[in-house]
């Protein structure tokens, strides 16, 4: 398996993204006096599995076939690229929003869907 950047920059920079989404919706419930580490697991399982695992899995397949099969790993590696790219601003949008709300001392209300 030889896992290239090309796969690894896309990944860490999704991870990242969810991660200060992460940070700062935690930081808006310790400061509104809400935090529960009761709900992180939800809150892992609705953010972290469904938007890492696809490219996860698709980075992994795209290590085995690298080298072997060039046409499948450029194929790989831009379906990989092409979710993070669309995933990631997502995070960003709602890690900007608490940040900028725990800022000014307001409390975001949970989403509805």
């Amino acid at each position: 398996m030889n896992l290239d950047m090309s796969l690894i920059v896309p990944l860490a920079g999704l991870v990242g993204a969810i991660g200060l989404d992460w940070a700062a919706g935690v930081a808006v419930a310790v400061k509104a006096g809400t935090f529960r580490w009761s709900e992180l697991p939800a809150v892992l399982e609705s953010t972290v599995g469904p938007y890492v695992s696809g490219p996860a899995i698709l980075a992994i397949l795209g290590g085995f076939a690298n080298g072997e099969h060039s046409g499948a790993t450029d194929t790989i590696t831009a379906a990989v690229i092409a979710m993070c790219a669309s995933y990631a601003p997502r995070f960003l949008s709602d890690a900007r929003a608490k940040l900028l709300a725990w800022s000014a001392g307001i409390t975001v209300p949970k989403k509805v869907a």
